[in-house]
């Protein structure tokens, strides 16, 4: 008994020893800039840009692994053993080296594996049944490699697949129409950047209902089939820019109703179906159409897509716009219609968006504008008009931009820009113009910039009334009352006086569109000034009088009329003064009459007619100026 226990305490002995060098033991791979290892207690490997050219046979040791990262390496050929019963591994890259093919059986029995990576390699095929069990994948990157052709039961059976990254073959000039056959559960497919992917099958996407994001940018697509995009009603983003698409059937989105974003930029399209292909995407919230050769639009094209917030028409050669245009869709925050051949831009064409923050009419046709035409964007931030033919700016086109930051006015309309344009702009941060800004009522010019004005340039021209070019007529004049009183052969004068001002300022700038005119009037009385001011501008009119508190507004039939009475806050003190000034005066008026009438004149009436004249001055001792 003893035998068999000292036995069996040298076996656990011997097993013990056996498992610590076999826990001892682990797995070093060498590369031309470093070394990476594991062992058997290790779940995840990472060779990161280590210049390994060959990789171990297998990765045994490491059987517990979950994660293996080999990007960015030198290596050609992955062994069919390398990751062979490591049924705990979920995650395997080997993006970025120079594969030409992988094996048949490489991940063969990985029914942990949910996410492969070997984008950006070399390789010109791949094994039809190379994912044959892989339950459990659902994200596989096999872009950018140099495939001419791809097998059409690659993906056969996977039903978890989610995500899929394909395209950046410069080979390649087409896919089976049924390479994705049963894939159900796909959420996010990229076939983009084919250079030599003229066209893709009519039926390629039949059966993907739970996709979401397609992707087929960057190929040399020249059309959509009618039936491409048949059964995506799961689809919230289609991307097919940079292709060379010349026109879309009017059927071609009919079964996207839950299509967020499209976009068919940097096409070749002419024309739009004048049926409406876009009727049916009722969620449609961004729409860009830019870098197109679009010549006009047709009525009702945005009918129906009220949730619309973003359209891009930019870079086309648009000459005119549907006086419909923007009118089904309230929400669109931009206006994006830059280097195109417009010359007209009505206001009625934005009169139902009040959510704008952005106007980008640059590189038109425009001579004019509208002075009504951003009127009440009061959401406005952002102007850019540069790159067109303005001869002139209307006054008052920017009057009431409260939110507006940027204005770029290259090369502006005349050489010397009237200040009074940007009058009380009170958050704008950058003016880009040429030439010069003007304020001729302080008689400072700033040269424009390229960037924007520092804070206190942009002061003195936002705070600047007056406008360029104007002519002042100043016209005194003075009214005096003199009453004399004679007595006894001397004579007493007594004057009051009042003085009135009335200047008169025109307005001649040709570079604006209506003339202006301005009157103002000043009475100074007993030390006390009242001054009236009238400023004629087009069709408008306003008066203010100090002292004041009040303001009235009336329009009729085109013409403003605005009164406004009441002291600025900066002008407290004077007008305070002025205020107290007019009764003051009223008073001593009123003093002065009574004076008059009840003292002097009945004195004069005494002295005229009574017979004791000479007794009463002799009994007085005095001469008459005593009196």
């Amino acid at each position: 008994s003893e035998r068999v226990s000292a036995m069996r305490h040298l076996v656990l002995v011997a097993c013990s020893l056996l498992l610590l060098a076999s826990l001892g033991h682990s797995l070093v791979i060498v590369g031309t800039k470093g070394n990476c290892s594991c062992d058997i207690s290790s779940t995840s490997l990472d060779c990161t840009s280590l210049g390994i050219v060959t990789l171990p046979p297998s990765l045994a040791e490491c059987a517990n692994l979950k994660q293996i990262e080999f990007m960015d390496n030198s290596f050609a050929e992955a062994p069919a053993t390398l990751v062979t019963n490591l049924t705990s591994l979920e995650h395997l890259s080997m993006l970025s080296n120079k594969l030409t093919t992988l094996p048949a059986t490489l991940l063969r029995g990985l029914t942990a594996l949910q996410i492969l990576d070997v984008s950006s390699n070399e390789m010109s095929m791949v094994p039809e049944d190379l994912f044959v069990g892989l339950t459990a994948l659902y994200k596989i990157y096999l872009d950018t490699n140099s495939f001419i052709s791809l097998p059409e039961g690659l993906f056969a059976g996977m039903t978890g697949l989610k995500q899929l990254w394909l395209g950046s073959y410069p080979s390649l000039t087409s896919y089976p129409s049924n390479l994705f056959t049963g894939l159900t559960a796909l959420q996010t497919l990229y076939i983009n950047d084919n250079p030599q992917l003229a066209g893709l099958p009519e039926t390629i996407f039949a059966g993907l209902t739970s996709l979401d994001f397609l992707d087929i940018s960057s190929n040399m697509l020249t059309g959509f089939p009618s039936g491409l995009f048949s059964g995506l009603t799961q689809l919230s983003t289609l991307a097919a820019r940079t292709n060379k698409v010349t026109a879309l059937p009017s059927d071609v989105f009919k079964d996207l109703t839950h299509l967020y974003f499209l976009d068919i930029s940097e096409n070749m399209l002419t024309s739009i179906p004048a049926t409406g292909c876009f009727l049916t995407i009722t969620n449609l919230q961004s729409l860009d159409l830019s870098t197109n050769k679009l010549t006009s639009l047709p009525t009702g094209m945005l009918t129906n897509l009220t949730y619309l917030a973003f359209l891009d028409l930019s870079d086309n050669q648009l000459t005119t716009l549907p006086a419909d245009l923007y009118q089904s869709a309230p929400l669109l925050g931009s206006i994006e219609l830059k280097q195109n051949n417009l010359t007209a831009f009505p206001p009625s064409l934005i009169a139902g968006l009040t959510e704008i923050s952005l106007v980008r009419l640059s590189y038109n046709q425009f001579t004019s504008l509208p002075a009504n035409l951003f009127a009440n964007r009061t959401a406005l931030a952002t102007i850019q008009l540069e790159g067109n033919l303005l001869t002139n700016l209307p006054a008052g086109i920017f009057t009431g931009l409260v939110s507006v930051r940027t204005i770029d006015l290259r090369p502006s309309p005349t050489a010397t820009l009237d200040a009074s344009l940007f009058y009380n702009l009170k958050n704008l941060t950058e003016l880009t113009c040429t030439g010069r800004v003007r304020c001729s009522s302080s008689s400072k010019t700033i040269n424009c910039k390229a960037q924007s004005f520092d804070p206190f340039e942009l002061a003195s021209i936002t705070s600047c009334v007056s406008g360029p070019g104007t002519t002042t007529v100043s016209t005194t004049s003075t009214t005096s009352t003199q009453t004399t009183t004679t007595f006894n052969g001397t004579t007493t004068t007594s004057t009051a006086a009042s003085t009135t001002t009335s200047t008169t300022t025109t307005n001649t700038d040709t570079t604006a569109s209506t003339g202006s005119t301005s009157t103002t009037t000043t009475v100074t009385a007993g030390g006390n000034t009242t001054t009236t001011t009238t400023i004629v501008t087009g069709s408008t009119t306003t008066t203010t009088a100090e002292p004041s508190n009040a303001t009235t507004t009336t329009t009729a039939a085109g013409t403003t009329t605005t009164t406004t009475t009441g002291p600025s806050k900066s002008e407290g003190g004077s007008r305070s003064k002025a205020w107290i000034a007019a009764p003051v005066l009223i008073l001593l008026a009123l003093a002065g009459v009574a004076f008059w009438y009840f003292v002097l004149r009945r004195r004069r009436n005494h002295y005229d007619t009574s017979a004791s004249y000479l007794t009463l001055k002799s009994s007085m001792g005095g001469a008459e100026e005593d009196f």
